[in-house]
């Protein structure tokens, strides 16, 4: 059961050296990693605030649609890696008695912290819109530590089972792109209430989802500061443990097979 439990020198060790990958490839290096975002959250503002007119209600939208845009960019890149961990590793797994769970660790480790630069970068900008920001921003705090323990336990899974079907590093990002533009990232929880009815039991579903949450709440932090409920922090406190709970149980489960076959 060694290979079960994190060594946490190892996964500072791979997450830094992950990092010093991501700034040594490029001449930008590391602020590739702030670019990229900014340059997605310009297109969006140009196709649907500018030309289509849509995202007039959400003043300032480039700080509205980054409150979705650099949070999901942390989950995407820690989910599609995940899913070729064990594949990416597999001459070292091979080789030695690994701690393989130090694996889906380091990479949400090192995505987590590209992931606080750019919500640094994304508080500045929010202040430099005019946002009145205040003692609610603080949240973005423990948010941001909610949301490394959701993807804890959704790399552990994903990892497992992206171990086990190679193909699902083919299909995540599709599914993940339309959970994206099915989530309220281009626009907010609002317009669906709208759409589905406030009283619904459709809405209140998809609201309680931890996507819609976690838009919500980053907004309520940077965008149009407040507090936020604790009906919400409750639910997202529940989501974060049962992610990681049902993640770290799939990947025991399927570990030992997947070391054996590696």
């Amino acid at each position: 059961m060694a290979n079960m439990r994190p060594r946490w020198h190892l996964v500072r060790w791979l997450a830094w050296s992950d990092l010093k990958t991501t700034m040594s490839t490029t001449y930008l290096g590391v602020v590739w990693w702030l670019l990229d975002p900014i340059m997605l959250i310009c297109v969006y503002w140009l196709l649907f605030s500018i030309i289509t007119g849509r995202g007039d209600g959400y003043a300032p939208y480039p700080v509205f649609v980054g409150c979705a845009v650099v949070p999901w960019r942390c989950a995407v890149r820690s989910i599609s890696r995940s899913a070729k961990v064990y594949r990416s590793y597999r001459s070292l797994i091979q080789g030695v008695a690994f701690p393989t769970a130090s694996l889906p660790m380091s990479i949400v480790l090192a995505e987590g912290v590209l992931f606080v630069c750019g919500m640094a970068a994304l508080t500045a900008a929010s202040a430099l819109f005019g946002v009145s920001l205040g003692w609610p921003t603080l949240q973005v705090i423990p948010l941001m530590a909610l949301q490394f323990v959701l993807l804890a336990g959704a790399g552990f899974g994903i990892a497992a089972i992206g171990g086990l079907l190679p193909d699902m590093a083919v299909a995540l990002p599709h599914v993940l792109r339309l959970l994206f533009y099915l989530s309220p990232s281009l626009y907010g929880i609002d317009l669906v209430a709208e759409r589905l009815g406030a009283d619904s039991l459709l809405f209140e579903i998809y609201s309680a989802s931890p996507v819609a949450i976690l838009f919500t709440a980053y907004r309520d932090c940077l965008w149009d500061p407040d507090w936020i409920a604790a009906s919400q922090w409750a639910m997202l406190a529940g989501w974060s443990v049962l992610f990681f709970a049902c993640g770290y149980t799939v990947f025991r489960t399927l570990d030992r097979a997947l070391v054996k076959s590696a």
